[in-house]
């Protein structure tokens, strides 16, 4: 199941090849950095990319948190607590 969220702005910061074309890089997204032959198509594949790195993390808390219900659930103990007083 897909969902959309509206994300802050992020910044692409582009870096032209010797070879052509341009790399982008956002540092706003560990990992996220692309390429492309126009500046254009390098934001667009960064912003592809972008996609699947905030996909994949979602996927990777997803299933820690599966796994931690599923593991607390078996386990179940009394959380203790204590309210402080303020001086």
């Amino acid at each position: 199941m897909k969902s959309v969220h509206k994300l802050p702005e992020l910044t692409a910061t582009l870096i032209p090849c010797e070879e052509g074309g341009f790399t982008a890089i956002c540092n706003e997204v560990s990992g996220a950095i692309s390429e492309g032959e126009t500046k254009e198509e390098a934001i667009a594949n960064l912003a592809d990319a972008i996609q699947a790195i905030l996909e994949v993390s979602n996927e990777m808390s997803a299933r820690k948190l599966r796994a931690y219900a599923k593991h607390f659930g078996k386990n179940r103990r009394p959380i203790k607590s204590k309210v402080m007083e303020r001086a």
